[in-house]
């Protein structure tokens, strides 16, 4: 069928109703007969939207096969790009001796999926559900608890370059997996809305476009929980092998650490606040933060005690520290974006 635009010519019957003629070529397509209905979508740039009105609560359901020689990491990710596309109900068929693909997907639907359960199995077979929608858990509230979340991993992370604790360390590697599922699970909305299969408005947004901003906040606060894990790992590391650190050099990565924290938490303000002095702010500050950076190395490598291992855990716990800031840019940049688009949208923070 041709992309192009069509030119209709409005014409007038009853006396007062305006009509159009739909497109002959989009009607054979799309199966459309007389009787049927359509939906029209007013849109943010008062065009409009026609699409077959859909089936309310009708599933959207897709399968895959796992063979034995397809490894459990393969497997799991047939299965979340199935869940981020939208699928309602997914059927995984298991030939062979496929009990670790089983069980890695299963793992996985635990610690990183919201509202995913096998609600039917067999030797052969497993069907998974997914139950979790935008109206259980709103679009802002999955991206503020997200955000909130991997604030407080930052937070810990830096009580531990001063005082390291083993235990919570540990504690703020597992939280990574909750800051994924929220990620994944904006994914899933974002791509239902791009789609069709659910409007904008039913989200919370203005328009498609809108997810493309939306998908990108998700993933650049994903990565800042990551860079927090990826400091947590190393300290766990050091706490492990006894591996001291002198204070001043403590002392020097902790502030350093407590500017990216800053400019992590503004870039949030900015976003839920629809602040773009802050956001701007933000931005301007981050670009100081590769200087920042040099000054704290040749103090580290200006150190008596300084060994090749410590140095190298070191180095990664500031260049983690640095992307935390330069993600915190990039939020900014996206919240500057939204409020450009949608400068008479309400603010974020009537999101619950």
């Amino acid at each position: 069928m041709r992309t192009s635009k069509i030119l209709r010519k409005v014409q007038l019957t009853g006396g007062a109703t305006l009509i159009v003629s739909l497109p002959k070529e989009w009607v054979k397509t799309v199966n459309l007969k007389p009787g049927d209905y359509v939906e029209i979508i007013p849109q943010p740039d008062n065009s409009l939207k026609i699409a077959l009105a859909r089936e309310r609560g009708k599933p959207l359901e897709t399968s895959f096969k796992v063979h034995e020689n397809m490894s459990p990491t393969a497997a799991v990710r047939e299965f979340v790009s199935r869940y981020i596309l939208g699928f309602n109900k997914i059927k995984v068929y298991l030939h062979g001796r496929t009990r670790k693909q089983r069980n890695a997907i299963k793992e996985y639907m635990a610690r990183s999926l919201i509202g995913v359960e096998v609600v039917e199995e067999t030797e052969n077979s497993m069907t998974v559900q997914c139950l979790a929608g935008h109206s259980e858990l709103p679009l802002k509230t999955a991206l503020r608890r997200e955000a909130t979340t991997t604030y407080y991993m930052i937070n810990d992370v830096l009580r531990n370059i001063i005082e390291p604790d083993f235990e919570m360390l540990v504690d703020i590697i597992r939280r990574d997996d909750e800051v994924d599922k929220f990620y994944l699970y904006i994914m899933r909305q974002m791509n239902l809305v791009a789609s069709g299969i659910i409007m904008p408005q039913d989200v919370g947004i203005n328009s498609v476009g809108e997810t493309i901003e939306y998908v990108m906040l998700s993933k650049a606060i994903e990565r800042v929980a990551d860079h927090a894990t990826q400091i947590a790992t190393v300290l766990a590391d050091l706490v492990r092998e006894d591996v001291t650190i002198e204070n001043s050099i403590r002392k020097t990565i902790y502030d350093f650490g407590g500017n990216a924290l800053e400019l992590y938490i503004s870039s949030i303000k900015a976003l839920f606040k629809r602040d773009t002095i802050t956001a701007h702010d933000v931005i301007d500050r981050s670009v100081e933060v590769k200087g920042l950076e040099d000054e704290v190395l040749k103090l580290i490598l200006s150190s008596r005690d300084i060994i090749a291992r410590k140095a190298l855990a070191l180095r990664t716990i500031l260049e983690s520290f640095k992307r935390i800031a330069y993600y915190s840019m990039d939020i900014s940049e996206l919240a500057i974006s939204l409020i450009i688009k949608t400068p008479q949208v309400t603010s974020l923070t009537t999101a619950r």
